[in-house]
């Protein structure tokens, strides 16, 4: 006879080797904490998966047959891996956690907050290491190919589908220049801003020619001057500070800066009214409580 193996399940198999063991229906039953109908209805599922001569009943108990003996003997071969993978997805230990983390980021992001992700993480993480890069062209093929854990991007990124992305924080969209500015002091409208020196900061790796607030510009008819364009936020922000430039940004920004202020932005699109950071990791983490434990921790840092 054929053995029925699409009706076989993980619990008939640790019947099988409770059987085995115990050579009794009642103290097998009694050793798994069920019913003895229980273990009785699952001996019979058992004969007929693998055949009638898998025990032979005699006047105190059963027999294990040859085959029996042998299939108790790899049963606790099948379950360990699968007792490993939900120990795995069991509660999160973050002080036995010693294994790497490798964060990708915009640059921006660990020159604005960097100080602060790497003391946090130490502190939540204590027996971890950690990896930081920043983000180029290749880092999404390289993410999706598991080099890197936890990615750190904003809303002018687009990520496929494959890396499953989370709110970190969102701040209107704000002014960034210098304190005392001599037109944002007495007036932020399009009208009298648009001929100032402008700054940009681009996404590390753009998929437009033109950066959103380019865009922004343009829809209103009016001509961005361009003073300058850097992926270095600190440099923006210095020569922000020294001149009249002005720069779109958040808040944040104008909070992790010296000689630079904010004031509030003149009236913009929806999609540009607002700045907001994503934490990713990939689709198929998303259920293990190591990323779902170091996104919240990221979370903390930028909304502290």
């Amino acid at each position: 006879m054929e053995p029925r193996l699409d009706e076989l399940n993980l619990n008939l198999m640790r019947l099988l080797k409770a059987l085995v063991e115990k050579k009794s229906t009642k103290l097998a039953a009694e050793q798994l904490g069920m019913s003895q109908a229980t273990a009785s209805r699952g001996l019979a599922s058992l004969k007929e998966v693998f055949g009638e001569m898998l025990f032979v009943r005699k006047a105190h108990g059963i027999e294990p047959s040859a085959m029996a003996i042998k299939l108790a003997a790899v049963v606790d071969d099948m379950l360990s891996p699968i007792q490993d993978v939900l120990e795995d997805f069991a509660e999160f230990s973050s002080d036995d956690f010693n294994g790497n983390i490798s964060i990708v980021a915009d640059s921006v992001y660990y020159e604005e907050q960097g100080a602060k992700l790497i003391s946090q993480l130490y502190k939540a993480l204590p027996n971890a290491s950690f990896s930081f890069f920043n983000w180029d062209e290749s880092s999404q093929e390289e993410m999706l190919s598991g080099k890197f854990d936890y990615c750190i991007v904003d809303n002018e990124m687009e990520l496929g589908q494959d890396i499953y992305l989370k709110p970190l924080f969102s701040e209107k969209t704000v002014l960034i220049a210098r304190e005392n500015h001599p037109i944002l002091s007495l007036s932020y409208d399009w009208d009298e801003i648009a001929d100032l020196p402008l700054v940009i900061l681009p996404p590390p790796v753009q998929n437009t020619p033109l950066t959103s607030i380019e865009v922004e510009y343009l829809r209103r008819d009016l001509t961005p001057h361009v003073l300058l364009r850097s992926y270095n936020i600190q440099a923006a922000c210095q020569l922000v500070s020294e001149t009249d430039a002005i720069m779109f940004s958040s808040i944040s920004t104008a909070n992790n800066f010296k000689g630079v202020t904010h004031y509030p932005a003149p009236p913009l699109s929806h999609q540009f009214n607002e700045f907001t950071i994503y934490g990713g990791y990939l689709q198929t983490n998303r259920n293990h409580p190591l990323y779902r434990y170091l996104h919240n921790t990221i979370s903390a840092i930028f909304n502290p």
